[in-house]
């Protein structure tokens, strides 16, 4: 049957797309679905495809729909007897087997691609009744998302070479062919961009060849974005010649040479991305203060504690504050109520962050709740911005920021780009106005009981960190004074040194944590606490 025949059996289906296939998602016929669950769609092998995310098999779908497995073929299956123009092969940085692209022609002559697996961890594996596992069947997960003739790429960039990105594998192997080294990814355009691609390209100056059309060129764009931010010195250009899809592919076999490629500079990212501007056109700006001089509008900054020593208590506290425009009593400042978007990932919003905040009295209609980890790759930072933008927050906490950096990482055992990331969150700060504030633990040894060790080097993970801070608080436990701590001004760029401040912290009758601002500080020759880590905030 065909696919249309197909999707009229179905609930109120709605038009989806998997993995770049035509598809629709419904409630599944196979069990009482109240929401959505069930998704079809049809394969590049000429059959419907389709899953269930609660589990029913695919028998259980077909019977319910009065259907055998005969009827998902939707045209003559042909992938046994297509004709494939070319194979490409992905393997790892030691030339290891990794994946394969198939390039075809279907009847109707349109072409088309897919991927299989004919080999995992060196080990051949079974092919089905058409083709060998997609690399997603072969449990290849993350190793699927990878450059293209990837010990070549590294190899170029170790020596300080030219890589050129190109739109495809086609184009990439007429470039390799005539001795430049090139690459490309599995998805072309649609591709998902890894921080770890411009780690493999570092050291390289990247010449972006974008193919002639609109999806590609925004392509390029991201691309020299991302490569920009990472450091990576690169250019974007096209074919010479002029057809609507023309590549470097095009390009070479019309005569022309890499030196004779069209320099697309107006698509390259604006000099303040690229990180270079006059002096003389920079308007020097007053700060805008949220609470001074501690932190500012449309800046980084940090507060940093041993754990459970209510670093998000304090966050909690301040965002409550500013939701209702009232003052701090330990700060002597104050600013007009503003919106506060808490990416709290630590506790359970239901259980935790909202009474923590209706305890605090804070102003819930402006405070918006995130409770899970955002990856602070390229497409996590613009999500990130997106939702600043979306909420108008002026007040953005980040806890713990560490969680949100490491999972930016790729691959297992890939270096992430701590600078990057936080470089991102500091331009994120600057364009949306707002104070981003990271909350970060201590490391062991570091906190509370080494009293003489440089605070600026005590946080959790890389320098880069506290580095790209405008100002940072740390956080102590007072030795005398039963849950009070003390927060110190350990770093700022933005003016002079706060003084420090306390604040205390404990149960209410309703069992709920209380907080209370304290405009004394207890100066000590030690700072650690006496009493116990007596209860976890």
């Amino acid at each position: 049957m065909d696919f249309h025949s197909f999707t009229e059996r179905l609930d109120n289906p709605k038009p989806f797309t998997y993995k770049d296939q035509p598809g629709v998602r419904s409630k599944c016929p196979a069990h009482d679905d109240s929401h959505p669950s069930f998704a079809a769609w049809e394969g590049s092998d000429g059959y419907i495809h389709m899953r269930c995310q609660v589990g029913c098999s695919e028998d259980a779908i077909l019977q319910s729909l009065g259907l055998t497995q005969e009827d998902r073929r939707i045209r003559e299956a042909v992938v046994s007897t297509r004709p494939r123009s070319e194979t490409y092969t992905y393997t790892g940085p030691k030339g290891e087997y990794l994946f394969e692209k198939v390039r075809y022609y279907t009847k109707e002559g349109r072409k088309s691609f897919y991927l299989q697996c004919r080999f995992k961890d060196g080990q051949p594996l079974k092919k089905g009744e058409f083709r060998y596992p997609t690399p997603e069947d072969a449990g290849l997960g993350l190793k699927v998302y990878c450059l293209y003739n990837l010990p070549g790429v590294m190899q170029e960039a170790k020596g300080g070479g030219t890589v050129y990105f190109c739109n495809g594998e086609k184009a990439a192997n007429a470039m390799l062919e005539r001795g430049f080294m090139a690459t490309c990814l599995a998805h072309g355009e649609k591709s998902q961009w890894k921080p770890y691609y411009a780690d493999h390209l570092r050291g390289a100056t990247v010449v972006i060849v974008a193919q002639r059309d609109a999806p590609a060129t925004e392509f390029a764009k991201r691309v020299s974005l991302e490569l920009t931010r990472a450091g990576v010195p690169c250019a974007i250009v096209n074919s010479k010649t002029e057809g609507e899809k023309d590549d470097a592919y095009d390009h070479l076999i019309a005569g022309y040479t890499p030196d004779e490629f069209v320099p697309r500079h107006d698509l390259l990212p604006d000099d303040d991305v690229r990180g270079f501007v006059w002096a003389s056109e920079v308007t020097p700006a007053k700060v805008d203060w949220l609470f001074k001089p501690y932190f500012a509008f449309g800046t980084l900054a940090g507060i940093e504690g041993d754990p459970g020593i209510g670093k998000s208590l304090l966050a909690a506290a301040m965002a409550c504050v500013a939701s209702n425009g009232a003052s701090i009593p330990a700060l002597h400042t104050e600013s007009p109520p503003i919106n506060v978007l808490l990416y709290a990932t630590e506790d359970a919003k239901e259980y935790t962050t909202v009474p923590r905040l209706m305890a605090l009295q804070g102003n819930l209609t402006r405070i918006a709740i995130k409770d899970e980890v955002v990856p602070l790759d390229f497409q996590g930072l613009e999500d990130m911005k997106l939702k600043i933008k979306a909420t108008q927050a002026k007040l953005v906490v980040i806890d713990p920021i560490t969680a949100f950096i490491e999972a930016a990482s790729g691959v297992q055992g890939a270096k992430i780009n701590v600078h990057m990331i936080m470089d991102g969150l500091k331009k994120i700060a600057a364009e949306t106005g707002a104070c981003i504030i990271c909350l970060r633990h201590l490391h062991k040894g570091n906190g509370s009981k080494d009293g003489d060790s440089n605070p600026i080097y005590a946080g959790l993970g890389s320098i880069a960190i506290v580095g790209k801070y405008r100002t940072c608080l740390q956080i102590k436990w007072d030795k005398k004074r039963k849950g009070y701590c003390n927060a110190t001004h350990i770093k700022t760029n933005l003016g002079e040194y706060g003084e420090g401040f306390a604040y205390k912290v404990y149960r209410g009758p309703d069992d709920l944590p209380r907080f209370e601002w304290s405009s004394k500080y207890v100066h000590e020759e030690e700072d650690h606490q006496a009493d116990g880590n007596w209860y976890d905030y």
